[in-house]
């Protein structure tokens, strides 16, 4: 994917520690953020297999999240929260603090009061197996 980023205003990083689980990713990403100066508002989690994220819902996330003083703004999809996600800058340690193949859905689930949600019926489509691209189940 780097050659296609090229010329773009990205950091490319390589999670060397990949074997360990989607919580090493969550932590390669984060700490590269957790830095600069200044200091993200927050963050914005995504994974790679979502087949229908688009900028509407982006949009949407980010405008959810800057309306008022939630903690994260999660998506809503499959009867559950979840990623795409935007979590402010005071969860940034607990992101960091993820471990093993443990992504940020425990972390929404353990603030319900300071989460809001904004429904994306299509992000109950993901890509994990080869049987998820039969006829059908991709529209």
């Amino acid at each position: 994917m780097e050659p296609e980023l090229e010329g773009l205003a990205v950091t490319v990083l390589l999670n060397e520690r990949w074997q360990e689980g989607m919580g090493s990713s969550l932590h390669c990403g984060v700490a590269s953020v957790s830095g600069l100066r200044p200091e993200p508002s927050g963050v914005v989690l995504m994974v790679c297999d979502q087949l229908r994220l688009n900028r509407e819902h982006l949009r949407a996330l980010l405008t959810c999240q800057s309306e008022g003083d939630s903690w994260i703004t999660a998506s809503f999809y499959g009867g559950r929260a979840g990623v795409p996600a935007v979590f402010s800058r005071r969860l940034l340690p607990a992101l960091l603090a993820v471990r093993g193949d443990r992504g940020a859905r425990d972390l929404i689930a353990g603030y319900p009061e300071q989460t809001k949600l904004v429904p994306w019926p299509d992000g109950a489509l993901d890509l994990d197996l080869p049987e998820d691209l039969k006829p059908g189940r991709v529209e």
